[in-house]
């Protein structure tokens, strides 16, 4: 996908928000980690019961592995616990699959918009709880050349943490100060 970069814009209010961070999957990426998550589902589940509702309720934000059991408690899989390592590790392969076929799409009004606030010149940060962010981010283009995660000068995903999303380490909240590593290309 390749989106037309701005011509660069003066801020108007220079007291106001001067940075941006943004996170990718649903914001930035229509990202395929629904699609995965479904279509490993087979052997273990009917894969038509996994509906964007349950992906939502029961897996969206989660690590993968909690992510896995959760679908197969909540589809009635026997032995959850124990089928939820292989359902996590046939998800991820669907998904690096999905990956590499080019199945990421980007929302062109968030691409828009994060090019409008680099043409400020604010410093731009991205974060995720995923571990795929950053390959899902390479394979999306702007008309430089450059990739979307070319773009950030501050880069957090999953790969950069211990434990994800709801871990008091993923999130940087007053009074603490939050200094984001620099740029990463794992």
């Amino acid at each position: 996908m390749t989106i037309h970069e701005p011509a660069r814009l003066q801020s108007d209010h220079p007291e106001g928000l001067t940075a941006g961070i943004f996170d990718v999957d649903g914001v930035l990426l229509a990202s395929p980690h629904e699609r995965a998550w479904r279509e490993a589902l087979k052997g273990f589940a009917d894969p038509s019961r996994f509906t964007t509702a349950m992906y939502e309720a029961h897996v969206a934000g989660k690590p993968r592995l909690s992510g896995a059991r959760a679908a197969l408690e909540a589809l009635g899989v026997s032995d959850a616990e124990r089928q939820a390592v292989v359902y996590a590790e046939h998800k991820q392969k669907r998904l690096m699959e999905l990956i590499h076929a080019g199945s990421v799409a980007a929302f062109p009004d968030a691409l828009r918009f994060v090019q409008a606030v680099g043409a400020l010149g604010w410093p731009m940060a991205v974060a995720s709880s995923s571990k795929n962010a950053n390959q899902m981010m390479r394979q999306i283009h702007l008309d430089s050349g450059r990739s979307l995660l070319e773009v950030f000068t501050a880069n957090v995903c999953g790969r950069d943490l211990r434990q994800g999303k709801p871990n008091p380490e993923f999130s940087c909240s007053p009074p603490r100060n939050c200094t984001l590593p620099p740029h990463t290309a794992s």
